[in-house]
């Protein structure tokens, strides 16, 4: 207090979130918007990755030594998914993406993790729970199907006898950390990166489509394979993914979409031939056949879902709050 009763008052800071309704890829778009923000936020996601895949290392080598492994073989063993340890490191670290793209957010924008979730601000569990009322019978049909039409002659969709001896613990770890490493995905690859995106590109379809090609392009290349048809179906999947995001406001369609197609192929996978084989490497190649299927499929899936969330009124837009209200507050977590 300063003489004669006065008080300083200091301006209150303008709500990071938009003061009107906007969709998902523009909550960054708000008053305090500056250019440098998504420079800051990309830096933070690098050295968040940098900081968990330490922690990776440290986790897997402490759990090789726990379970007796020589670390002679340290090469064979970090691309021996078999190895419950490796299998658990690798879901765990992907997992981390999910803190890591919140707090980049909201240390860079000021913009409270939940967000990066929905427009709502939270991971909206009821919508999660139809998503997924929707995606398990039609994502078993496409698998099935696959199964029937691209595998049925092999028998090694029914043939046990290449089923590691580790099954029952990387069945539970594909239950307990599989949906964690799906998700952790979706909250980088499509909800940061949408937002960081949305944070200059104003135009919602110009926005849209960016978020599409460079969500297509980082997701190839982090699986490592460049054949032309393993190529078209992970663009064909980050596409999804956006158009989920953006029709529905938020990542749990994509996430529901995500974890259900890896929970089930790694579930079959731990139970017949092992994991080896199960993820994307620099040798995986594809078919134009499959690839049209799986196009064919991820296209019903969002047909599907937006038509859903079109029914149940799901939230696509952001509700506007005033600024220095207790609300406001609350949504940029001072």
């Amino acid at each position: 207090m300063y003489p004669g009763g006065a008080y300083a008052y200091l301006p209150a800071k303008p709500p990071a979130l938009p003061a009107e309704p906007v969709e998902y890829q523009h909550l960054l778009r708000g008053p305090r918007r500056k250019w440098w923000r998504p420079i800051v936020s990309f830096l933070l996601v690098v050295a968040g990755v940098a900081a968990a895949s330490i922690g990776l290392l440290i986790f897997i080598v402490v759990g090789w030594l726990a379970t007796g492994e020589d670390l002679s073989a340290f090469e064979e063993l970090s691309l021996d998914f078999n190895n419950p340890v490796t299998f658990a490191g690798q879901n765990l670290w992907l997992a981390m993406l999910i803190p890591i793209a919140g707090l980049a957010t909201w240390i860079a924008h000021g913009v409270r993790p939940g967000f990066v979730s929905s427009v709502v601000g939270r991971f909206r569990w009821g919508w999660f729970a139809w998503c997924l009322l929707v995606v398990v019978p039609l994502w078993l049909l496409y698998l099935g199907l696959s199964v029937v039409i691209f595998d049925g002659g092999s028998g090694d969709v029914v043939d046990t006898a290449g089923r590691p001896a580790t099954w029952v613990a990387l069945l539970v770890l594909t239950f307990l950390t599989t949906p964690l490493q799906s998700a952790g995905e979706e909250y980088l690859f499509r909800g940061w990166l949408m937002q960081q995106i949305g944070s200059y590109v104003k135009n919602t379809y110009a926005a849209l489509a960016i978020a599409i090609v460079a969500s297509s392009v980082v997701f190839a290349l982090a699986h490592t394979s460049l054949d032309p048809w393993i190529l078209i179906d992970l663009g064909a999947f980050a596409t999804a993914a956006v158009l989920l995001t953006w029709r529905t406001g938020g990542l749990e369609a994509a996430v529901a979409l995500h974890l259900v197609n890896n929970v089930v192929i790694l579930s079959l996978a731990t139970l017949t031939t092992g994991l080896s084989d199960s993820f994307i490497t620099p040798e995986t190649t594809g078919t134009p056949a499959e690839a049209a299927m799986s196009v064919t499929s991820l296209a019903i899936v969002t047909a599907v879902i937006w038509w859903v969330a079109g029914r149940r009124g799901v939230a696509r837009r952001s509700t506007p709050v005033s600024s220095g209200s207790a609300e406001a507050d609350v949504a940029v977590g001072r």
